[in-house]
């Protein structure tokens, strides 16, 4: 992420890992995001890519980038968080489980979400406790 200052304003570039973004449905799934928090941003202090020439994710020889409106902000570290930060999050999350059961129009479909090969990750005893145990 980087910091820009221009003569139209300040801005956060994040730059994205290449490798990553040319896997298929990365850059997908990185577009279908920022329609989300678009949505989100109408309700919660959420801040969402700008368009660059009609598009959130700009690609310059075959690297990939994001340009958002420059906020300052503090980030707060233990343990100087309290009560009041957590109460702040929990309520944004609640909206945000309002706003995801009542208000996006963003369909999943089964091809959008990808089926994990669990055994390829869990080590064999695991596999070995879990064998026999029936999925929902």
């Amino acid at each position: 992420m980087y910091r820009v200052c221009t003569a139209e304003g300040v801005f956060a570039v994040k730059v994205l890992n290449s490798e990553i973004m040319k896997r298929p449905g990365v850059l997908e799934n990185t577009i279908r995001s920022e329609k989300i928090a678009a949505v989100f941003s109408k309700k919660i202090p959420a801040v969402t890519a700008l368009e660059v020439n009609g598009e959130k994710v700009c690609t310059i020889d075959g690297k990939f980038y994001m340009v958002f409106p420059w906020v300052e902000g503090n980030s707060v570290f233990p343990p100087e968080i309290q009560e009041r930060h957590c109460a702040k999050i929990g309520e944004i999350l609640g909206i945000m489980h309002k706003l995801a059961e009542n208000a996006w129009q963003i369909k999943d479909t089964e091809e959008m979400m990808p089926m994990y090969k669990w055994e390829r990750y869990l080590p064999e005893d695991v596999l070995e406790c879990l064998d026999g145990l029936h999925t929902i």
